[in-house]
C-alpha cells in the first residue's frame, strides 16, 4: 500500500507542482503589484478586482497538489482490494 502512496505522490508532485507554482508566483506578483500599488486612472477600479485573484490562485495550488492525488489513491486502493494488480490497465 504504501508503494502505491509513493507512487501517487511522486507522480502529481513531479506532474504538477513545477507549472503551478511558477503560474502562482508571476500571478501573485502581478496582482499584488496591480492591488498595492496602482495609482492611474482606472486603479479605483482595478484594486477590487484583482484583490481576490492571489487566494483563489493558492486555493488552486492546493486543490491540484491534494484532491487528485487523493482521488488516485482511493480508486488505486479499490483496484487492489478487488483483486486487481497494481499497473495492469
Amino acid at each position: 500500500m504504501m508503494r502505491v502512496l509513493r507512487a501517487i505522490y511522486k507522480s502529481a508532485l513531479s506532474w504538477a507542482l513545477r507549472p503551478k507554482v511558477i503560474t502562482l508566483g508571476s500571478a501573485f506578483a502581478l496582482f499584488c503589484a496591480a492591488t498595492y500599488t496602482a495609482t492611474t486612472i482606472g486603479s479605483e477600479f482595478m484594486k477590487p478586482l484583482a484583490a481576490p485573484v492571489p487566494g483563489g490562485m493558492v486555493s488552486s495550488l492546493i486543490h491540484v497538489l491534494i484532491v487528485p492525488p487523493l482521488i488516485s489513491t482511493w480508486l488505486r486502493e479499490r483496484e487492489i482490494q478487488r483483486g486487481g494488480a497494481f499497473g495492469n490497465g
